[in-house]
């Protein structure tokens, strides 16, 4: 490997690139055990970027904090990418588990990850005015967003069913589509 030099974060950057990997889990598909390997690649890239630092145009930290932020997009966007595989049609094995599990909790872990990695691929389909509000209810609660967008409880409730609609029409299992009087619901983030 020659005289390359040595691998160097400060603690705070080794600290902010910890956070941005804990808030992955459960998302897009990443589970505990990608952990090192998302640490390893977000630190490895702060190191090539890091010498194009101008001090001119801003603290280190907030270059390390949009260098690590736009590496996580270009990371989900990629594995995201992988899921459209649009127009190809194959036979599926349905015996074929692609992941075998070993406890129920990493079956539902996946099942949940696969769900937001659908949601997340099917919101741009919706009508834009949904569009806004999917991607709210992906990291809020309804009645956050509902604050938020300046939208009634009724005006929410009708936007959700609205939604909820559409991601059946794209066979898009939701977590609670059972009754009139409760009506189907997008997942909801931390």
């Amino acid at each position: 490997m020659g005289n390359s030099p040595p691998l160097r974060v400060t603690d705070a950057e080794a600290r902010l690139i910890s956070f941005k990997v804990r808030q992955l889990i459960g998302k897009y598909g990443f589970t505990s055990s990608d952990v090192p390997d998302l640490r390893q690649e977000l630190t490895m890239h702060v190191h090539q970027r890091v010498e194009r630092h101008d001090v001119k145009r801003g603290a280190r930290s907030t270059f390390v904090d949009r260098i690590v932020s736009n590496k996580i997009a270009s990371i989900i966007e990629h594995r995201s990418a992988i899921k459209r595989d649009v127009g190809k049609e194959r036979e599926l094995d349905p015996e074929f588990e692609p992941y075998p599990t070993k406890s129920r909790k990493a079956k539902r872990d996946r099942e949940h990850a696969d769900l937001l990695l659908d949601v997340a691929a099917a919101i741009p389909r919706l009508p834009g005015d949904l569009q806004r509000i999917a991607r709210q209810l992906m990291h809020h609660s309804k009645a956050e967003v509902g604050r938020a967008l300046n939208l009634s409880p009724q005006q929410m409730k009708t936007a959700v069913a609205r939604i909820a609609q559409y991601f059946r029409q794209l066979n898009i299992s939701l977590k609670s589509e059972t009754s009139p009087t409760n009506p189907p619901t997008v997942p909801v983030g931390n």
